[in-house]
């Protein structure tokens, strides 16, 4: 976890202007926490166990999805 931080940072400073790349940084971990909270709040509306770890499964498929297709439309060539 602590290694996180770095590595984006690392990845986004060849790509963003030294003026936004804070901004940028701080919109990428509001965008995730929100994600996050989000999550919590759809599976705490559930009320049975399995209702709760069928929808894990689902988000857990969709954000593969969309990690596979984000790195099949911005991978560098």
């Amino acid at each position: 976890m602590a290694a996180g931080p770095v590595l984006v940072a690392a990845a986004v400073t060849p790509h963003v202007n030294k003026e936004h790349r804070a901004t940028f940084l701080s919109l990428g971990s509001f965008a995730g926490r929100g994600a996050y909270g989000l999550i919590l709040l759809i599976i705490s509306t559930l009320d049975d166990i399995e209702n709760v770890l069928r929808a894990g499964v689902v988000i857990g498929l969709l954000s593969l999805i969309l990690l596979a297709a984000g790195h099949l439309l911005f991978k560098e060539e």
